[in-house]
């Protein structure tokens, strides 16, 4: 059973929603449609939980950051022949980068399907959701850079469509907005795709597009100009999906009219993709140019965080203080990967782990505002805690996780990454001053995500409602079931941060930062 899930675990785990998105199209029935992407999303959130088991993911072996005979940090690969012309691969592999973000994208899709129980016209909704969640968990788990840009790019159709259907007034506006420039960066990584390949093969036809090997010094593209624009556009297509300044205007738009289950993927799998290809690709192939042009992408993360965090003090629509919050996490999420230090890579890969659950959650929050007021505009709503007590104390767990407050799980990451921020710079006075300097600015900007967090808090649940409205009912067992698990796991991960993830991402984060930092 072991050597089983070994050898078929990662392709069970991208294709079993396919396959429920296949039946919900054949059985058509509105009930029995809910009921099947309910089951097929849990039964693939627990076989991902199989992942963290040594028996199957042996995540304590220690080697190279390779995948071999011999075993590595990387593990369960899987390969056979793809498109033999071109060399491709069907290569799928795990390893401490991509093994939360699994984990984490499964229960997503899971809480996802519960948010949207009650959507019109289930069977188109759930069938793009399920492949949504194919593409998504393809992506995470190639390590093919052509199967990896193909599972990437399938994830814009089901949104684009999800958008046009299900969003709000402004839906095709926001959904455009969103898949337009993302076709832009998948023009960028396609023209990167194409050059690494053809320099492999220069090196040794008929070349590579194994994302681990291309990664290893001897295949690795020289420095240059050529190397540094290759650099700049790997930038591009994943900076579109974080997302970060000057690429974040669709963010606010799209967050607002996003019907809330799918708020929560963007917010939380799909953004995370964009922090997990800088890793995958951009720094994994371009080292010493990301080295060189590092002073630009702290600038970049820093104003990201400032911008994201001085927006969502004006904001007064809960939707879009999410997205501003979401421009400054993952602004957080970029400087922990410019340190190249062990603590900062740690904290930004804990944090897209921590912010998919904390943003998912908020996002759930304004879905139950909507449902029930019509509307999540914060400076229209108030007095909530005296009709759902419930309700609101459940709402404590994000509200309070986005202030980076201590036993919550994104504090764990912003501490890592302002430690992996203070201990950069080691040599010279002027850069040690600036990366201070840095830490400095980003510790304000926390100040002010908490202030805008707490702002929105108290006029939502204790302030005074400005017109009257009718009388909001608590939440039933199907909201509960989607608040409670959403709320344990981020406790949990406040609580045990090194059992539950560090312990997980330390051997592949010492092997990335002996690789490529």
């Amino acid at each position: 059973m072991i050597d089983l899930l070994q050898h078929y675990l990662l392709s069970v785990l991208i294709f079993l929603p396919t396959a429920g998105a296949t039946a919900v199209l054949i059985v058509r029935h509105r009930v029995a449609v809910r009921w099947i992407a309910l089951g097929v999303t849990l039964v693939d959130a627990l076989l991902s939980l199989l992942l963290a088991v040594p028996a199957v993911y042996e995540w304590r072996i220690s080697g190279a950051y390779a995948c071999g005979d011999a075993g590595g940090v990387v593990q369960l690969v899987q390969r056979a022949d793809w498109i033999a012309s071109l060399h491709a691969q069907y290569l799928l592999g795990l390893d401490g980068l991509s093994l939360p973000l699994v984990i984490l994208t499964c229960i997503l899709f899971s809480m996802a399907c519960v948010a949207a129980w009650k959507v019109d016209r289930p069977t188109g909704f759930f069938a793009l959701l399920l492949m949504l969640e194919t593409a998504i968990l393809g992506a995470y788990l190639s390590l093919d850079f052509l199967l990896f840009f193909v599972f990437a790019q399938m994830s814009l159709l089901p949104i684009f469509f999800l958008f046009g259907w299900w969003g709000a007034s402004r839906r095709a506006s926001a959904g455009t907005k969103f898949v337009l420039p993302a076709l832009c960066g998948s023009i960028a990584l396609l023209v990167v795709l194409i050059q690494s390949h053809l320099h492999s093969r220069g090196l040794a036809p008929p070349g590579t597009f194994d994302l681990i090997q291309l990664a290893d010094p001897r295949w690795r593209y020289p420095t240059g100009w050529i190397a540094g624009g290759l650099f700049l556009l790997s930038l591009l297509a994943f900076f579109v999906r974080l997302p970060v300044i000057p690429f974040h205007y669709w963010a606010e738009e799209t967050y607002a009219n996003a019907p809330a289950p799918v708020g929560m993927i963007l917010a939380g799998a799909m953004a995370s993709i964009g922090g997990y290809g800088l890793y995958r690709v951009a720094w994994a192939l371009f080292p010493q140019t990301a080295a060189h042009l590092r002073p630009l992408i702290v600038l970049i993360a820093l104003l990201s965080i400032l911008y994201g965090a001085l927006c969502a003090l004006s904001q007064d629509n809960l939707k879009r203080l999410v997205a501003d919050l979401c421009i400054c996490q993952m602004g957080f999420v970029l400087l922990g990967t410019a340190t190249g230090s062990a603590s900062g890579v740690s904290g930004a890969i804990f944090m897209m782990a921590a912010w998919s659950l904390v943003a998912a959650s908020l996002l759930a929050v304004a879905g139950i505002l909507e449902d029930r007021a019509g509307h999540c505009d914060i400076a229209r709503l108030g007095g909530i805690a005296g009709e759902m007590p419930v309700f609101t104390g459940l709402s404590l767990v994000p509200f309070f996780a986005s202030l980076g407050l201590p036993g919550l799980g994104l504090f764990v990451g912003q501490f890592l990454v302002i430690i992996g921020t203070f201990s950069a710079g080691k040599t010279g006075y002027w850069a040690h001053l600036g990366w201070r300097s840095t830490a400095v600015l980003a510790c304000g900007a926390i100040f002010l995500t908490a202030a805008a967090a707490l702002g929105a808090f108290g006029k939502i649940f204790f302030g005074q409602a400005r017109q009257p409205r009718d009388p909001m009912p608590d939440l039933d067992q199907r909201e509960l079931a989607l608040f409670i698990p959403l709320s344990v796991c981020i406790v949990l991960l406040g609580v045990f941060p090194w059992i539950l993830l560090l312990c997980l991402t330390q051997q592949t984060v010492a092997a990335m930062i002996r690789s490529f930092f």
